[in-house]
């Protein structure tokens, strides 16, 4: 194989390594293999850059030295994929073959195909990937079995090809854009006060504009991901006041654990912020949350720069980073609705399914131990906290497990101190079943509602987030 193909197969995977371990040890290993095979890279600004930021990680090994190398790198493996021509081995189904052949940039591509459905002979296609420059595979589903089933050198790079559907976002990806775009927001030091929580005080105490508060809560956000949000908060600047607002159960959930969507989703939402936080610090946001997903950045690279479709219409486009957050402003705040006979139903429907919490009592225990952490921050800082029960429907609060409703109420209790202040609007009778959208759920009207109380308490800085 080609030393200049050997060496970037190395690159990938070393930079992966790093990117998962964040071990010195990977950087040197990866130093050793480019000193050994110096000879096989192009004489460019953009090698010189790259070579800089990995002799930097090796003497300094810090985050901000990790930063600049996954950027230079990143740079760097675009730069070289830029050479011309390059190979591509498709193996698959004619099918596939014929429909990827169609749609992807093929311009200066030496493409062969490799049909699945025959006997493949592994010996002339291992050898021709050898004597490639640059060479990809590309292969559809039965391509990868034949590969997986049979084994088969790997080339300088992997694109896994399907049939383009019409593109729907997720709406895990629309938070994770939420996130980076408050993260910034944070970073710029111009708001004095932080909200987190779940569903309640998403859909309650979050305007992706707002101009005196800013909230990171999210529809299934458990309290140790708030409690990160809240430390990463701290690095940047101490704020005034912070506010906690999550419901008795959310004490005994854990959303890595949870099975439900809106738990998966927030889970891929947080671990997409974390991983684009931890090489970005800055997060300046590109077309998607996917191009920071540096666990596939290299493949990725050579899927969306180098192969892409031409097809763009059924494929539809990514929208940008305005456009989502108007669709989730659009649909924060739930509707007011009139009440309903059925409302005392769905309370206690809403709170059969939160009592069966109960059973995780690592998650509480370990919810408890990170609130106690709190606490004692807010003293040591002495910066207001407040920890808000949202209000709550009479059918819900009569319904809740007494077991989990004491629980958290008796540690709580222990806690109260000069800075930590704990306030139960779920027994507030002030709110009625047409401030409700759901079960357990404000709508507009008692967002709106709740917000009036919280000012006129000081807890919010002001009626308008």
């Amino acid at each position: 194989m080609n030393g200049n193909v050997r060496f970037m197969l190395n690159l990938r995977y070393l930079f992966l390594a790093l990117n998962s371990d964040r071990k010195l040890t990977s950087a040197l290993e990866l130093k050793e293999l480019l000193i050994n095979n110096i000879e096989h890279l192009p004489d460019s600004d953009t090698t010189i850059a790259f070579i800089d930021s990995l002799f930097v990680l090796c003497e300094e090994f810090s985050s901000p030295a990790v930063g600049v190398f996954y950027t230079s790198a990143c740079d760097f493996y675009e730069y070289i994929m830029d050479i011309n021509p390059k190979d591509v081995f498709f193996i698959g189904k004619e099918s596939a073959y014929v429909d990827f052949t169609a749609r992807i940039k093929h311009a200066n591509y030496n493409i062969s195909f490799y049909n699945s459905d025959h006997l493949i002979d592994l010996e002339i296609l291992n050898e021709s990937v050898s004597n490639s420059r640059f060479s990809i595979l590309a292969y559809d589903f039965h391509g990868s079995k034949a590969l997986l089933n049979k084994g088969l050198c790997r080339p300088f790079a992997h694109f896994y090809y399907e049939k383009p559907q019409a593109y729907k976002c997720k709406i895990y990806d629309d938070w994770t854009v939420f996130l980076q775009y408050q993260y910034k927001r944070l970073m710029e030091g111009m708001h004095d006060q932080v909200i987190l929580g779940s569903s309640y005080s998403y859909h309650t105490l979050t305007d992706v504009n707002s101009v005196n508060s800013l909230s990171f809560s999210l529809p299934g956000l458990d309290i140790t991901s708030a409690m990160m949000f809240y430390s990463e908060k701290n690095k940047i600047q101490s704020m005034n006041n912070t506010i906690f607002c999550f419901g008795v159960y959310d004490f005994f959930k854990e959303i890595k654990k949870g099975n439900a969507q809106v738990y998966v989703y927030a889970y891929k939402a947080v671990m997409a912020f974390s991983n684009a936080k931890s090489v970005h610090p800055e997060l300046r946001l590109r077309c998607s949350p996917v191009s920071h997903d540096l666990a596939a950045s290299v493949d990725l690279i050579v899927g969306s720069r180098y192969l892409y479709c031409n097809d763009s219409g059924s494929e539809g486009e990514l929208t940008d980073e305005h456009d989502i957050l108007s669709r989730l402003q659009e649909g924060i705040y739930y509707s007011v609705r009139e009440p309903k006979c059925d409302d005392k139903l769905l309370g206690a429907q809403v709170v059969s399914l939160h009592n069966k919490y109960i059973k995780y009592e690592n998650s509480f225990e370990l919810n408890c131990e990170l609130i106690n952490k709190l606490k004692k921050n807010a003293d040591r800082l002495c910066k207001k906290v407040y920890f808000i029960i949202p209000p709550l429907p009479e059918s819900y609060v009569e319904n809740i497990s007494e077991s989990m409703k004491n629980r958290v109420y008796d540690f709580l209790s222990e806690l109260k101190s000069e800075f930590f202040h704990v306030r139960d609007y779920s027994i507030d009778r002030g709110f009625y079943y047409s401030d409700f959208y759901d079960g357990h759920h404000l709508n507009e009207h008692g967002a709106k509602k709740l917000r009036h109380k919280l000012y006129n308490e000081k807890i919010l800085n002001s009626e308008v987030l």
